[in-house]
């Protein structure tokens, strides 16, 4: 069933828009785990497709889209059961990045993200459990998005982790990605307004390595010196502020299970608990039934996640509460968090696990803050590296203020164009 030519889709099929609206002309890729009506929905894996029937319904945000104007032309390849960051896929093989062939197009939205990218879609739909529509567009040069939690309809995707499932899209021009936020999104709270604050958590950063962090930041500042005041551009230190504000991650730092030695691997350990734990409960038994043809990376990850503490879920609930209030308070006042959204510059595709266990421990607590804690954050890419390698950066804001935070990427990302 794999493609040896590197295919974004697993399908081609056509589904018109019923009718006319913002997205008129515009087209657009459903990524696998997201069910469009007629079309077989693998979950990035044969046995699923076989053992599940085929939709007779569509996501809701898919019907939106269909009904805003735009044209599903079909449905894209993701990592297995949307279990990695890697983008790779035993079953239906891994999506070229056009970006940066031959390095990882990023998980587990993959072929949604190569789709955009190559320009056969106008923007794509992926899903956001941890990382999985911010790092696929970091690694292809596109803009990606985490909605809040909650903010777009999960029904009719299979789900990984239902506390911290998102519907997200990727677009490559701007005023586009913002188009589709504005039809699926709910309408905002208050009237426009530009940004106040920018927050830049000094000890996330240094997790991102071998690219220009001081360059990405630099221009980040730059672009958005005409709107936020050069006192209110603060770099802050994230690490104590986490320990005093999320006391239950008192819990995994704790315990040797879960390795988690700072504050940052500790909320990584709570996000990872609620995602695993969910996962074996909801497709566990189908496991177990069905005894699917797994590949090894996610073997590998279900062994791990079978000895996980089952008196951790709750500290990990918890958790996730005290990190939401505690987020709410520090995006406060009209904040953008920034962020790096990856570990480093793609690796390369089949690389051997010594070389992907440290990067893909530096990109954990990347990905796990807004997880945990529920808010939006878009990738949106800042230049090239000496190989010509797209760079990104991340942009965060406080729950419920998606439509804000797009209004300011759109600024960001026409400024970030020219610099």
């Amino acid at each position: 069933m794999a493609n040896a030519n590197g295919d974004a889709f697993y399908l081609r099929e056509s589904i018109p828009p019923t009718s006319t609206g913002e997205l008129d002309s515009l087209t657009f890729a459903v990524k696998d785990c997201i069910d469009v009506k007629g079309m077989i929905t693998y979950f990035g894996n044969p046995d699923w497709g076989r053992t599940h029937a085929v939709p007779q319904e569509s996501s809701p945000v898919v019907e939106a889209l269909l009904a805003a104007g735009a044209k599903c032309v079909g449905k894209t390849i993701m990592c297995e059961m949307a279990s990695s960051i890697r983008g790779e896929n035993e079953h239906f093989g891994t999506p070229t990045n056009p970006a940066a062939p031959g390095r990882e197009p990023g998980g587990s939205s993959s072929g949604s993200a190569v789709a955009v990218a190559s320009g056969e879609v106008d923007f794509a739909l992926g899903t956001d459990t941890s990382g999985s529509s911010r790092i696929p567009p970091a690694y292809c040069g596109v803009l990606g998005i985490r909605p809040t939690h909650g903010a777009l309809s999960t029904e009719h995707v299979a789900p990984l982790s239902p506390s911290l499932d998102t519907v997200g899209w990727f677009a490559r021009d701007p005023l586009v990605f913002e188009k589709v936020g504005r039809v699926l999104l709910p309408p905002p709270r208050s009237p426009p307004r530009p940004p106040k604050q920018l927050l830049i958590p000094s000890e996330v950063w240094e997790l991102s390595e071998g690219v220009p962090n001081a360059r990405i930041i630099s221009q980040v500042k730059g672009a958005l010196r005409d709107t936020i005041r050069a006192d209110r551009i603060r770099h802050i230190k994230l690490s104590p502020q986490l320990q005093a504000g999320i006391p239950s991650l008192a819990y995994f730092t704790a315990r040797p299970f879960f390795q988690a030695s700072t504050p940052l691997l500790a909320l990584t350990a709570a996000a990872d608990t609620i995602m695993w734990l969910e996962f074996l409960d909801i497709h566990g038994k189908w496991i177990e039934e069905t005894k699917p043809k797994l590949g090894k990376e996610l073997t590998g990850i279900l062994a791990r996640a079978r000895e996980w503490p089952q008196d951790a879920l709750p500290h990990a609930r918890q958790a996730q509460k005290e990190a939401q209030a505690f987020f709410d308070e520090l995006l406060e006042d009209d904040a953008l968090l920034c962020v790096p959204t990856t570990a480093g510059l793609p690796p390369a595709v089949g690389s051997p696990p010594d070389v992907l266990a440290p990067f893909e421990a530096r990109a954990e607590p990347l990905v796990s803050l807004s997880a945990l804690a529920g808010f939006p954050q878009v990738t949106l890419p800042a230049g090239k590296s000496d190989e010509g390698w797209p760079l990104a950066v991340g942009l965060a804001a406080q729950r419920g203020s998606d439509l804000f935070l797009l209004e300011a990427v759109t600024l960001l990302a026409q400024r970030l164009t020219v610099s």
